[in-house]
């Protein structure tokens, strides 16, 4: 009994290698009779859409593979099966935005600047096809401001991702936005977005306010 598992298994694996799995289909599309080319039209018809799904599906499995293995730090790896996941799911920016996750770790990793337009590259892609995702816009405006250090760029996507934020409130976008002003050594908006951030001071942590406290004072003594 194990033999004849063994051997059609084997027969199987070498129908699936070397074997024409349309042959009999093809067969029917060169025969003269017509009701046999139709039935090869309606089972190529099947084919192409088992295929189709296949394709898809495939997509799938490696953009799930790619994030799992992006959230276990395997970056180079994951880069490459979200490279996969890319060329099939071209309008999935969470893709985009997973392999410029992975660049920015692997650019703090190996200090590789050939990194840097790949992950602006990327970013942009992600935004393009999700412009008001607000995590895509922070994660880029961080890397703007601490990777490429395009400051004008910063605060046009920051300012875009606070007024995304309607009602909340993240402090962290205010101050990386009074960071971007400070660095062009536009000081008056530095501090306009600075006291801006007072106004929220009762929803701030006191390490916070420290820090909104040094950076006003800071700003203050340069514009003097």
């Amino acid at each position: 009994m194990k033999k004849l598992l063994l051997i059609s298994a084997a027969a199987v694996m070498l129908s699936g290698c070397y074997g024409d799995p349309l042959f009999l289909v093809r067969r029917m599309a060169r025969s003269d009779d017509i009701e046999k080319k139709m039935e090869a039209s309606r089972q190529y018809r099947q084919a192409i859409d088992i295929l189709t799904d296949a394709y898809n599906s495939y997509g799938g499995l490696n953009r799930d593979i790619g994030q799992r293995l992006m959230m276990n730090r395997n970056y180079a790896l994951a880069i490459k099966h979200l490279e996969l996941a890319k060329e099939v799911r071209t309008n999935d920016g969470s893709i985009y935005y997973w392999l410029a996750v992975c660049y920015v770790n692997l650019l703090k990793i190996e200090n590789k600047p050939e990194y840097m337009p790949i992950i602006d590259n990327y970013y942009q892609n992600a935004l393009n096809i999700t412009p008001d995702n607000k995590e895509f816009l922070y994660a880029y405006a961080q890397f703007l401001v601490y990777g490429s250090e395009d400051y004008d760029k910063a605060i046009e996507t920051l300012k875009k991702y606070i007024v995304l934020l309607k009602s909340s409130f993240y402090a962290d976008a205010y101050f990386l936005l009074g960071r971007a002003y400070y660095m062009l050594e536009r000081y008056e908006e530095a501090l306009r977005v600075y006291n801006e951030l007072y106004a929220f001071e009762k929803k701030l942590t006191k390490e916070q306010i420290d820090k909104l406290d040094e950076f006003t004072r800071t700003v203050k003594e340069l514009m003097q």
